[in-house]
């Protein structure tokens, strides 16, 4: 502690006391995230294995899937969202999905049943976060 300068010392303390529990929420914020990512991920993947033939995606097209999925996830909110903001989230992956060139091959229809699907999964791994 720096007994010389008293007034910075405790600005600095202050300022470090404010800060960590905004840092603190931040931390627990990304680690719910990454959490619903993973199972969010997992998720997909029981999916899309259960899905024979029409539907069924490549490694490649699964991989690009999560992708665009896990940034959205990293980007949204952590409250619950109404049924406004789930059909925009929504509309940002499919526009997402039918700009990758992994996924540009994929009908619409078929973005859309996967769709429907991980809207399902989302709030299951929402609710076991």
């Amino acid at each position: 502690m720096n007994l010389h300068r008293p007034a910075a010392t405790l600005m600095a303390a202050t300022a470090l006391l404010l800060c960590s529990p905004a840092h603190a929420s931040a931390v627990d914020g990304k680690t719910q995230r990454e959490k619903i990512v993973t199972c969010v991920n997992a998720e997909m993947e029981k999916e899309n294995t259960a899905r024979k033939g029409d539907g069924h995606l490549t490694d490649a097209q699964l991989k690009a899937l999560q992708r665009i999925v896990d940034a959205e996830v990293m980007n949204g909110p952590l409250t619950k969202t109404s049924a406004d903001e789930q059909k925009k989230l929504l509309k940002r992956i499919e526009d997402a999905a039918k700009k990758d060139k992994d996924l540009q091959d994929l009908p619409t229809a078929t973005i859309d049943k996967i769709l429907v699907e991980l809207k399902e999964k989302g709030a299951y791994c929402e609710a076991q976060k």
